[in-house]
């Protein structure tokens, strides 16, 4: 259902307090194995039993519970919702998450972890003071069904005309970092709350990937009725709607980093007066660099990679080089990722399944060390391909024209983004744009005759946030389809062969005893040959 939550995750989910004490982790785990004891499919006795859990917990705090209460489709559905008065508020924050399961699923994961990181950002709430504005809290009955339980308190409850934001929980498992993949497009006090979270990790190139898809949680339902922002467990995704999806798949870690996270949004938007208005912004998290946000502008900015790829091949001496390093650069880019992605799928799909055959689910971690194999075995590739260059100047010249090859589809993809206008805002891929813009300039130096050691270095330098942005998705992608193992080695070798195409300037030697720049040597009317 939501498969591409994760785009933007590079590790497991970050170490450190995250400002969450251990008890709090504590409380959070014994909810979740309260919650998760058995499947809780609306109308079952088992959600009754968890309906009675969590209204007791919320009730326990000093606030009051109440509940809406409706039949279709012949089940029977109940909303859970309590409210945390604020001293000055002049609108409402809904925190919001779903407490029913799939038949023959736990639901652990899906959505128990939404419903104990709640609880414990309630008790924060309750023990340190209010906040500025009321913080109400839904959890939503009928989901699995389609959202029925967010549709139904949009359509008849009071408090809708109160609520300024919007705050949902998901998951699509029980491990990794908690993800933020999705926001309203007036989001900008929504986005910056995110990025005061300790360790913020998510994109809204994740929005691109999801807008795409016929998915939905029940933050769509209140899309162009307020403002609002979507968080997820992104990791562990072969648990996803499993009858072992269960509070033991459930990593400490990711918990700890849910509640810190959705403590300190809520914190950060209930705490202060309600703006006038949102602007629409896009965001995006490094792994290790940190975050950034920025607001939509232009189309024409996007056009970047494609100006960066412009100079590259004007670097050439004629038009008949450049058409001649072009074309057959693309095909040899085509050849190299076949070349690469063939045996790092063989590698991935015999790791996983020796490691988990066909009694265990594949784990996040054993994700991981699949593509620690491919890595290496993709490294070899490029190591082996810039070590020939360096001993044949031919090879050499094949090298540039993979590499102007692997840019120009890149830039080519990102001008048919701009012009298509995928996705929810116009420069949601302005980072990868930015990649491919360090991409060819690290191109131009490694190309660039002069300089020696020094120039591939600085070349080098160029590539790490290039690489730093594209590696999220060599990360999490096979997370996802990780539940079929044939899939999730497809999904690692595909991406780890477009990441050796990324990273491909490096194949570029000139020579440093004054041997030809890009283009010069090329005879007339010949193209680079071989592979």
């Amino acid at each position: 259902k939501r498969q591409a939550l994760g785009l933007g995750v590079l590790e497991l989910a970050p170490r450190g307090s995250m400002g969450v004490d251990d008890e709090s982790v504590a409380g959070a785990r014994r909810d979740l194995e309260m919650i998760a004891r058995e499947p809780r499919p609306s109308g079952s006795r088992a959600i009754a039993s968890v309906r009675r859990y969590l209204g007791g917990e919320l009730a326990g705090l000093g606030l009051e519970v109440t509940e809406q209460t409706w039949g279709e489709s012949g089940t029977t559905f109940t909303n859970l919702m309590a409210r945390i008065p604020g001293e000055e508020s002049t609108g409402v924050l809904l925190l919001m998450a779903h407490y029913d399961s799939v038949p023959g699923s736990p639901g652990a994961a899906d959505d128990g972890t939404g419903c104990a990181t709640v609880l414990a950002v309630a008790r924060e709430l309750v023990l340190v003071g209010p906040l500025m504005q009321d913080v109400l809290i839904l959890l939503t009955d009928g989901e699995e069904w389609g959202m029925r339980g967010a549709k139904y308190f949009r359509d008849t409850h009071a408090a809708m005309g109160e609520i300024r934001a919007v705050v949902n929980l998901e998951a699509m498992g029980g491990e990794g970092p908690l993800a933020c993949f999705q926001a309203s497009f007036e989001n900008d006090g929504l986005v910056e709350a995110w990025r005061e979270t300790e360790r913020p990790v998510g994109s809204s190139l994740a929005e691109v990937v999801y807008s795409l898809m016929p998915n939905n949680t029940d933050l769509s339902v209140f899309m162009g009725k307020a403002p609002g922002i979507n968080f997820a467990l992104v990791g562990g995704g072969n648990v996803y709607h499993q009858t072992y999806d269960v509070a033991d798949k459930v990593a400490d870690p990711s918990l700890r980093h849910s509640i810190g996270a959705v403590g300190t949004v809520v914190r950060r938007v209930a705490g202060s007066p309600w703006s006038p208005s949102m602007e629409p912004r896009n965001w995006f998290a490094w792994p290790f660099l940190g975050s950034v946000t920025w607001p939509v502008s232009s189309r024409e900015l996007g056009l970047v990679s494609w100006a960066s790829l412009l100079l590259v091949l004007a670097s050439l001496n004629t038009l008949r080089d450049r058409l001649q390093v072009l074309s057959m650069g693309v095909f040899r880019a085509i050849g190299m990722l076949l070349a690469i992605s063939a045996p790092a799928f063989v590698i991935g799909f015999v790791f996983l399944f020796l490691r988990s055959g066909l009694r265990e689910p594949v784990s996040h971690g054993e994700v991981h060390g699949m593509l620690a194999l491919q890595g290496v075995w993709s490294m070899c590739v490029l190591g082996l391909r810039l070590r020939r260059a360096g001993a044949d100047p031919e090879r050499g010249r094949r090298n540039l024209g993979v590499a102007i090859g692997a840019l120009f589809v890149a830039s080519a993809a990102g001008v048919v983004y701009a012009r298509l206008g995928l996705g929810l805002r116009d420069l949601d891929a302005l980072p990868m744009r930015g990649v491919v813009a360090l991409a060819a300039s690290a191109l131009l130096l490694a190309a660039h005759r002069g300089g020696g050691k020094g120039r591939r270095w600085a070349a080098a330098a160029l590539l790490i946030p290039a690489a730093l942005t594209f590696a999220p998705f060599v990360s999490l992608l096979p997370q996802i389809g990780s539940r079929l193992e044939w899939l999730g080695a497809a999904m690692g070798a595909v991406l780890l062969g477009l990441f050796t195409l990324l990273v491909s300037p490096l194949m570029v030697r000139a020579d440093p005893a004054g041997a030809s720049p890009p283009g010069e040597g090329l005879p007339s009317g010949e193209g680079p040959q071989g592979a």
